[in-house]
């Protein structure tokens, strides 16, 4: 994530008060995968901070995938992970609705 593709994600999320569906790829794919950094030396609290200005929702929705995923351990039972997914799909679903 660097400053320029926040500042097009955010001038691109919403036109005319419609959620640009490529936008909304973005900004999901930008939040999984700076999660998934592990560079230590780079901070990214800033970036994560303007996600969530931008879609407080979605972003909580996000988070707690990600932190549900991250307790997951291989070997558990599927049913766990079938659960989590469920759950997450069944939020994003319902932010959708939301959105014209």
């Amino acid at each position: 994530m660097e400053q320029d593709e926040l500042d097009k994600l955010a001038k691109t999320y919403i036109k005319n008060g419609i959620y640009d569906g490529t936008a909304v790829q973005t900004f999901i794919r930008k939040f999984f995968s700076t999660k998934a950094n592990n560079n230590t030396r780079y901070d990214y609290a800033p970036y994560f901070t303007a996600l969530k200005n931008l879609d407080a929702k979605l972003y909580g929705i996000l988070e707690r995938f990600w932190e549900d995923w991250l307790t997951f351990k291989i070997g558990n039972p599927p049913q766990e992970s079938q659960t989590m997914l469920e759950t997450f799909v069944g939020e994003i679903k319902e932010w959708k609705k939301t959105k014209p």
